[in-house]
């Protein structure tokens, strides 16, 4: 009888320890290349806290776009051709993708080993540029322009990170060497830190981590699309992903 009690506990705590186990065996064996389904609601799209709930959408699943980047950075969403640029910097290359049908093309090449991308008010691409530290802006006549090289008379550092302000200026990051909000205030954050960490962490505005989107690399930055706004793009490291959300990018050009 003792010994059936002792089995049937070891039974029951090998049961548990593999169930728990299991989200994590899971992500591991994920098919990346998009030939498998996903089983919904998408085990990687984590709530850590249950106000991160109304933000999943049941039948959304994190898909890859296109692997093979060094270093992806600075993903922009242009509203009125809906496409996605993002910079692979040490391919000196920036690349499209076309919500229309999927396709992903190198886009400007070289790109003067481009950070940072935004679009502004009228549709003009700007970037950050490391070789020539400088922020430029692609005019529709396919010439670029110079906005900022220099600060108080001395070269810019390397710009990274750029964005359009409703007044139609333009704000930009100028460090020695990923975040932009939803409308609720929500900040998404790209992450690393090793497997089960690596992606995106979701924070609300009181500071609590309150969900994840989980992904196989680092993810370097973020941005919202698509027509709604609620399509997080998510550039990291060697690739593209995105997923669809409950929720709008705070501010989109």
């Amino acid at each position: 009888m003792r010994s059936n009690r002792f089995e049937s506990g070891l039974d029951r705590r090998l049961f548990l320890s593999l169930a728990a186990a299991a989200p994590a065996l899971a992500q591991t064996q994920r098919d990346w290349t998009n030939n498998q389904p996903v089983r919904y609601p998408d085990p990687d799209v984590v709530a850590v806290d249950k106000s991160f709930g109304k933000y999943q959408i049941f039948n959304a699943v994190v898909y890859r776009h296109y692997v093979g980047t060094k270093w992806v950075e600075g993903p922009a969403w242009c509203a009125q051709e809906h496409y996605l640029i993002w910079s692979d910097i040490p391919n000196n290359r920036q690349l499209r993708f076309l919500e229309e049908d999927g396709h992903a093309t190198t886009f400007h090449s070289p790109s003067g080993y481009s950070n940072g991308n935004t679009f502004d008010f009228e549709g003009r691409q700007i970037s950050c540029e490391h070789a020539g530290r400088r922020v430029v802006r692609y005019e529709h006549n396919g010439t670029v322009a110079t906005i900022a090289e220099k600060y108080a008379g001395k070269p810019l550092n390397s710009p990274n990170d750029v964005v359009v302000h409703p007044d139609g200026s333009i704000w930009f990051t100028d460090p020695p060497y990923g975040i932009r909000a939803d409308v609720d205030g929500n900040i998404w954050a790209g992450a690393n830190g090793g497997a089960g960490y690596d992606g995106v962490h979701v924070f609300s505005p009181a500071g609590q981590r309150i969900g994840m989107i989980l992904l196989p690399e680092i993810c370097a930055n973020l941005c919202f699309g698509g027509a709604k706004r609620n399509r997080l793009f998510m550039a990291a490291s060697q690739s593209l992903y995105s997923v669809y959300l409950g929720t709008q990018g705070a501010h989109i050009t």
